[in-house]
């Protein structure tokens, strides 16, 4: 019975400890932090956060569209320069792989006959603008760095997104020709391996029989000019993996068979090049729809460039699998001031912003501030507001009159908008970084009424005033000399956050004399209060026949202020900040407060010794009491056993 109490309490205890560490725990994990990821909200704007795409598959599942090259004819012996396509090989640790989708270039592996591993090879220089001393092309090299695939594709915004990675060059697994040392670049072909990856969304089956539709690749007419092989449209294409001999290299074929073994020799000058790259999510802000993800979708023909600009519209649902980019361009200073606004459906918010990249017709005509408002899936509205005729000014920002009573996040920025007059472009677009603005929506259209309550001057530079508000939310004041003209208030900043019902204002560095105190409130929904006037008497020393006189009566048409006697001396309320007052007023840094002078506390004051007293010798008894109970109990329980 002994040993069966001795287990039970042990458990009880035991449940206690574990309840309270659960409880210590609970209280935890709701204070931690929690990331935000992107998600695939199946809209045609979609954020990428940390890195994050979810709206985009690898396995060639999806499509990025990314930099420009000749392709398609024009009809009059030119090519058309298009939006490279590229298929998304993976979407895995922050990156996405890219394969182009079509044979962009005939280039040869090597320019000349000769054994070469992908490190010295020229088309690896001609990828990725290499100098003369990367390659072993003629007798000492060729200089790429002014004819090649990466500067003629990308533009430098571009280019910074474009990862700079290890490539990895194995020797041919059924051959054993050595690949070389292995590279850093930012572009490249993709080797044996990487072509039979199935996570790639290719056949391991590397001849032409089972599936190896993955691997084939259509010659653009800009290739076929170059003099590609061309079979029904299709074309071989080179891998860096080396063949049969370092002489030759592997290639795939027009049915997407990977010529492995033998390969071909380096300097076959009709076999196209379709490179691959790592794409940094870090440097996207956000993707799109390929085409008509930025206009609205019931209006084909939605331009919202030059008069058309400053609607904002709901993003479209989207269950297609190609997507533009929109880049963060670093160069970009834009900010906004404000880190709060309000407004109704409808309704019009005017915000303050600089840094913005001026608009100019000819110059740079695809400039504006841009704007999306988001809800806890993502973005709903997106739209191009302003083109800027200045860097720094206002900006009007119209509600959508769809938008629900709420409080969204506003993603403001300055974009360079390159998707044309339908957003069927394909080209990338370029923005700062987005400028985040706590939106609150609201169809409340009631100001707060405000009412005066009791005034009492202190000392000549100190003095308390209360009034009630019928609504929650933040109070301005100014204070003012009597009889002075009534100041403007300034309720486009942070003011003091007050609830329903009274506060209380503590002011501090007054001068001598009357006072008169402006007050508004402005509630969650942008709606401001006319402003309460506030007379406040002038100090009257006690003994000097004087006493401190109650408010008087509002002038601006409010209530007046509570008659009788002044208010007791009143500590400052909790959400009181640095009191604003007169630029007349100077403070008088030497006044000594006459309640101070006789040593006695003020009203309020805190200070009293003998109750502080009692309750530390309370507090240290019950602590010895605790302690003998605890000691006595546990001699219980061995004297038990």
């Amino acid at each position: 019975m002994k040993k069966k109490r001795r287990n039970h309490m042990r458990k009880s205890m035991i449940l206690k400890r574990l309840g309270a560490f659960s409880l210590c725990a609970s209280l935890l994990a709701g204070r931690m932090p929690t990331t935000a990821h992107a998600a695939d909200t199946g809209k045609a704007i979609q954020l990428v956060t940390n890195r994050t795409a979810d709206n985009i598959s690898g396995a060639q599942a999806d499509n990025i569209y990314f930099g420009t090259y000749l392709q398609s004819s024009d009809g009059n012996g030119g090519y058309n320069d298009e939006a490279i396509k590229w298929r998304v090989l993976s979407n895995s640790g922050g990156e996405l792989l890219l394969l182009s989708d079509k044979n962009l270039d005939v280039q040869q592996y090597h320019s000349d006959y000769e054994g070469v591993t992908w490190e010295r090879s020229t088309i690896r220089s001609w990828l990725n603008g290499y100098d003369a001393s990367y390659n072993n092309g003629g007798n000492s090299g060729t200089d790429f760095t002014g004819n090649n695939f990466i500067d003629t594709a990308f533009s430098s915004g571009e280019q910074g997104a474009i990862s700079t990675i290890d490539v990895v060059n194995d020797d041919n697994a059924e051959t054993g020709t050595d690949g070389g040392n292995d590279t850093r670049d930012q572009i490249f072909l993709l080797s044996i391996n990487e072509a039979r990856n199935a996570a790639y969304g290719f056949s391991d089956n590397m001849s032409a029989t089972g599936d190896s539709s993955g691997r084939i690749s259509q010659n653009t007419d800009y290739a076929i000019s170059r003099n590609a092989i061309n079979s029904n449209g299709a074309g071989w294409w080179w891998l860096r993996s080396p063949g049969l001999n370092m002489s030759d290299a592997a290639y795939v074929g027009p049915v997407g068979q990977i010529d492995y073994y033998y390969g071909i020799t380096v300097s076959h000058d009709n076999l196209a090049a379709r490179p691959a790259f790592h794409l940094n999510l870090n440097s996207v802000l956000f993707t799109s729809a390929a085409a008509g993800g930025k206009i609205p979708a019931a209006a084909g023909g939605g331009n919202q460039g030059g008069a058309a600009a400053g609607e904002i519209f709901e993003i479209a649902d989207y269950d297609g699998n190609e997507w533009k980019l929109t880049l963060l361009d670093n160069s970009r200073n834009f900010n906004i001031a404000e880190t709060a606004a309000a407004g109704t459906p409808g309704g019009t918010v005017t915000l303050n912003y600089t840094g913005a990249t001026v608009y100019d017709a000819a110059a740079a005509p695809n400039e504006y501030i841009s704007v999306m408002i988001a809800d806890g899936s993502g973005p709903q509205y997106y739209g191009r507001i302003a083109q800027p005729t200045a860097a720094d000014g206002t900006v009007d920002l119209t509600i959508p009159d769809s938008l629900p009573d709420g409080v969204y996040t506003l993603y403001m920025f300055s974009e360079q908008y390159n998707g044309g007059a339908n957003d069927d472009t394909r080209l990338t677009d370029y923005a700062s970084a987005f400028e985040e603005v706590a939106l609150t929506v609201s169809s409340d259209t009631t100001a707060p009424a405000l009412a005066a309550g009791a005034v009492s001057r202190i000392s000549d530079s100190a003095a308390t005033v209360t009034f009630t508000s019928d609504e929650a939310g933040s109070y301005y004041y100014e204070v003012v000399d009597s009889g002075d003209p009534a100041p403007t208030i300034d309720t486009t900043v942070s003011g003091v956050s007050c609830a329903a019902g009274e506060q209380t204002i503590s002011l501090t560095g007054l001068t001598a004399g009357a006072k008169d105190i402006y007050i508004a409130v402005k509630d969650a929904a942008g709606n401001v209060s006319q402003a309460l006037k506030i007379e406040i008497p002038g100090y009257a020393a006690s003994g000097s026949g004087g006493s401190p006189a109650p408010g008087a009566p509002d002038s601006e048409g409010g209530p007046d202020s509570t008659p009788g006697t002044s208010a007791p001396d009143r500590e400052p309320d909790s959400g009181s900040t640095t009191d604003r007052v007169d630029t007349g007023d100077v403070r008088d840094t030497g006044e000594t407060d006459p309640d101070r002078t006789t040593g006695t506390p003020q009203t309020g004051d805190s200070f009293q010794p003998a109750f502080w007293t009692f309750l530390l010798i309370g507090s240290l008894a019950a602590c010895i009491a605790v302690i003998i109970r605890v000691k006595r109990r546990r001699r219980s329980d061995k004297d038990a056993v």
